[in-house]
């Protein structure tokens, strides 16, 4: 069984074109997940802002907001990954990228997705225990007061956190599979 990389470059080494294989095919796989699933992440946080009585959002809000900026850094190390694994099929050797180099960029995307989880936790913490608060403060009343009341926005941040929380976990997963792979 011969793959269609072997074909088109029989210059390159069997180690390059398999670690080309692998970057291209796990980069762009990670690039459309957290595409896809960070545009599914942003409608709770949209509408928790939209749900929130003062349209600010609340602690929760903030931090997966956080999350969401390091899963657009994410997005775009993943299209790196892909990036590299096309560059690492240019047949001049001294042309390639290093393994170290490779090493180097896959260790960042773990970092950037590790720092999204982080913010994504602490949001999730944060919306977990304001809605907590909020349910130990409701009386039965239908009357709002100094907005004790648990509402949706609490929910749609809590919802949005676990979201991102999600999405960096599957980057995460799939950045230490590949350097796993590649260090090898």
């Amino acid at each position: 069984y011969m793959s269609r990389d072997s074909d088109l470059s029989p210059s390159i080494p069997a180690s390059v074109q398999a670690a080309s294989s692998l970057l291209r095919r796990w980069g762009l796989g990670k690039f459309w997940a957290e595409f896809i699933l960070g545009i599914i992440s942003c409608v709770p946080i949209g509408a928790s802002v939209l749900t929130s009585r003062n349209r600010t959002g609340g602690a929760g809000s903030f931090w997966a907001v956080g999350g969401l900026i390091a899963l657009l850094l994410s997005i775009y190390f993943a299209w790196r990954y892909f990036s590299l694994g096309k560059t690492l099929r240019v047949t001049e050797a001294s042309e390639r990228p290093k393994r170290v180099e490779t090493q180097q960029l896959i260790k960042q995307g773990l970092i950037i997705n590790l720092v999204g989880m982080f913010f994504s936790l602490i949001g999730t913490q944060s919306s977990v225990g304001d809605a907590l608060i909020k349910s130990f403060s409701q009386t039965g009343s239908n009357v709002v007061q100094g907005g004790c009341i648990l509402n949706s926005a609490n929910i749609f941040d809590i919802q949005a956190n676990t979201a991102i929380f999600t999405v960096h976990f599957i980057g995460l997963s799939i950045s230490l599979w590949l350097l796993n792979r590649l260090t090898k």
